[in-house]
């Protein structure tokens, strides 16, 4: 079908676009990096230590370790003493120092020089001398392996590995990872080392996608998220999925809350009571009111708590008189049960509507996969350009983050309790849920339910017009939720 055939004017719909929907390119407040440039800032950081210090780089890099990568303190603390910082940083082996302190074993190891292992006892020899740190303590090739080997089943720890010998604390460098390790091994050491950089600067955040070796630099301000050059959006400060409007702290105890045992007790309290002998949890499962205990086999009346040989009728019970009234074990558990199930009630409805809306998330993701196949096969239909179909891929991209904003909105209305303004709140929301499911709806029919039997392109005018009317709406009513 050809743009001559659109009764409403080819060249109008071609470059028709809400004004929200048109993408503007702005600089971002981060970069994302990958793990390489972290090692070259570490590499640089080090030669910048190594020339001031006047170290080798192996123990720039530990000293660097020690100041937590700030390499300004490192300059400022360092000269204030050095022999200290130095033992510390475990790059110096200071004799008169460890005299001081009375670490006299540790003297004593390396006061005669080793002939032998000091793991495995086998002598050295001039083809095999074996090696040692800077404190002395020498081991054989072997045994290094075999200790650079159990540094690195430690993971990320294994870049404070110190020398094997008991109480030693000189750090093991990056040539000895280097030499005594194997490739695959050392790119592993290497990105632990990236990874310890990263985690003492605030203003950086590895992307949480499992495998993912990009890490986010922030340049300035606080995004509400960033995303990954893999496609992950997350928040920075919590490392979550974006989650406005909540809090992180927020998100964090609705969470653990979802996660707890504490929604099982709230069951046992609206669902179970306790025998009046032994005081067990029994839990009612069949119609009638009689209950006979688990534990103790004691008999009694699930309705009034009192023995069932005191029923005249043994299927009802009437029997809720002044002296079950006034026994106030029974009026407490009779008020903390319409509180748990008052609670139960109020979390099932929020945790539905989260539970509902993070579902429409992963539809709106599946669809967003498969959203160029359904461009291509309206372009097939129509003839019209790729262009035409761009507003598709902007809808879905707008779905998933209503869906991810409504998603989280419940969490914030579960705690906000009773605050003012709340009723304008469940108002915003729900016209925002409402508008997200017609252009959800609109998005999931198929080309041909569209289209129908019509020899033009009007139906897909409409359509469109149709998608572009609520992808508007939903970005106008959206800051009522998120603001």
């Amino acid at each position: 079908m050809s743009q001559e055939e659109d009764p409403s004017g080819g060249d109008e719909w071609e470059n028709y676009a809400p004004e929200e929907q048109k993408i503007v390119i702005t600089t971002e407040p981060y970069e994302v990096r990958e793990v390489h440039q972290v090692q070259k800032i570490i590499e640089d950081n080090a030669t910048e230590i190594s020339e001031i210090f006047g170290i080798t780089k192996d123990d720039a890099i530990c000293v660097l370790k020690y100041f937590k990568w700030n390499t300004n303190q490192a300059k400022s603390k360092w000269f204030e003493n050095e022999k200290k910082h130095g033992m510390q940083a475990g790059v110096t082996f200071d004799r008169d120092l460890l005299k001081a302190e009375e670490r006299t074993e540790l003297l004593d190891s390396v006061s005669v020089p080793a002939t032998s292992c000091l793991i495995c006892f086998q002598d050295f020899t001039p083809e095999h001398p074996g090696e040692a740190l800077r404190c002395g303590h020498r081991f054989c090739e072997s045994c290094w392996k075999g200790a650079i080997e159990a540094a690195m089943s430690k993971g990320k720890d294994c870049i404070n590995s110190t020398c094997p010998f008991a109480g030693c604390f000189m750090q093991i460098s990056q040539s000895f990872f280097k030499k005594y390790c194997s490739a695959a091994q050392f790119v592993k050491y290497s990105q632990f080392l990236a990874r310890s950089f990263t985690d003492e600067n605030k203003q950086i955040r590895w992307c949480p996608a499992a495998g993912c070796q990009y890490f986010v630099s922030l340049l300035y301000g606080l995004p509400e998220y960033v995303k990954c050059k893999c496609g992950t959006m997350f928040c920075f400060s919590c490392g979550n999925e974006p989650h406005t409007p909540v809090t992180c702290d927020m998100l964090a105890k609705w969470l653990k809350k979802n996660a707890s045992e504490g929604e099982n007790y709230l069951w046992l309290l609206a669902n179970t009571k306790p025998c009046p002998k032994c005081k067990a949890d029994i839990e009612k499962n069949g119609g009638c009111f009689y209950m006979k205990c688990y534990k103790c086999q004691h008999e009694f009346c699930w309705s009034c708590l009192r023995p069932w040989s005191e029923h005249s009728d043994h299927w009802t019970c009437n029997l809720f008189d002044k002296e079950v009234k006034s026994n106030q074990a029974f009026k407490d558990r009779i008020e903390a049960q319409k509180v748990a199930e008052s609670e139960i009630k109020k979390f099932g409805f929020y945790y539905e509507k989260y539970h509902s809306h993070n579902q429409g998330l992963d539809y709106a993701t599946r669809e967003y996969k498969s959203i160029d196949e359904k461009m291509e096969i309206y372009r097939g239909l129509t003839g019209l350009l790729p262009s035409d179909m761009d507003f598709l891929k902007e809808a879905v991209l707008s779905i998933i983050e209503m869906r991810r904003v409504l998603k989280h909105s419940y969490v914030l209305g579960y705690y906000m309790g009773e605050a003012k303004g709340k009723d304008l709140y469940q108002f915003q929301q729900g016209c925002l849920e409402q508008f997200c499911d017609k252009l959800h709806q609109l998005i999931e029919k198929q080309p041909d339910d569209i289209m129908g039997e019509e020899v033009s392109n009007s139906a897909f005018f409409r359509y469109k017009s149709d998608v572009a009317n609520y992808y508007t709406v939903c970005r106008k009513v959206r800051p009522g939720i998120t603001s």
